[in-house]
């Protein structure tokens, strides 16, 4: 019962997760990855990769969910970084 209890919790923190927290997220592993010196572009490929395995094989709605929000600011950010580039 104690991880139904758990679980229930985890789906409620996720439906909190919105397309804001998802950018501010991603902007922060650009930062991050600018930090370390390491091409912002290709870290967030690398996470982008992560997240799109994280939705194929959840069977979680509100976990494939978060995660796709996750890609759409990825793809976001990608966008804003190749028009900076440019």
């Amino acid at each position: 019962m104690k991880g139904a209890c758990y679980h229930a919790e985890k789906v409620q923190t996720l439906a909190d997760f919105d397309d804001d927290l998802a950018r501010e997220f991603v902007r922060g592993l650009v930062q991050s990855a600018i930090a370390r010196g390491v091409d912002p572009a290709a870290r967030l490929q690398q996470f982008r990769t992560l997240q799109q395995a994280a939705i194929a094989m959840s069977k979680d709605p509100a976990l494939a969910e978060t995660a796709e929000q996750l890609v759409r600011a990825v793809d976001l950010a990608l966008r804003d970084l190749a028009a900076v580039e440019s």
